[in-house]
């Protein structure tokens, strides 16, 4: 990874929304592994999202409700939103509470966004939750990071996205009636 194409998001210099509004622009595939995502920052995103989905494009995203400040609203938007988009949140059942079998352990805390269109890939990590706050209106600090598919970093980071989209904790809220529940 050539850091050179690297930039600092910060929101009172580049607003974070600005990289991620870029990046959907260009994105073919668009990750989110956030841990609180509030709607007004679906509301921001919104035609971006949109304009991806309809060029055939695919959106995963991953929110924490254990501490319950994602809204229910925009795990239901991404969730049924007409495309490829999906959603999943951490929610790690209580059933046994002496059980160790977790695949996460610890609050559920990062602020990931990945994009990709062949080769031509974008990191942005730092501290912006998906929320207006976040994304616009908070002291942030964030770097986006181009690359290529081919790049360690860039495979790191679709690897640690798959491992929190695949551990036992990530359920679809679709699955049941988790989001009226929640």
């Amino acid at each position: 990874t050539d850091l050179r194409a690297s930039r600092l998001a910060v929101n009172n210099g580049t607003p974070v929304s600005s990289v991620v509004v870029e990046s959907l622009s260009w994105a073919s595939e668009a990750y989110f592994c956030v841990a609180y995502a509030r709607y007004g920052a679906f509301e921001i995103l919104k035609s971006e999202i949109e304009g991806l989905l309809r060029r055939g494009g695919k959106l995963r995203a991953i929110f924490d409700v254990e501490r319950v400040v994602t809204d229910p609203s925009i795990i239901e938007e991404i969730s049924t939103i007409p495309g490829d988009s999906e959603c999943r949140v951490i929610y790690k059942r209580q059933e046994d509470p002496s059980s160790d079998d977790h695949d996460l352990s610890g609050v559920f805390h990062p602020k990931l966004y990945l994009f990709q269109n062949g080769h031509r890939t974008r990191i942005l990590i730092g501290s912006s939750n998906l929320t207006r706050g976040g994304l616009e209106k908070n002291v942030e600090a964030n770097v986006a990071i181009d690359g290529q598919a081919t790049d360690e970093l860039w495979q790191e980071a679709i690897a640690y996205f798959l491992a929190q989209w695949n551990a036992r904790e990530a359920i679809s809220p679709g699955e049941s009636d988790f989001i009226e529940r929640y």
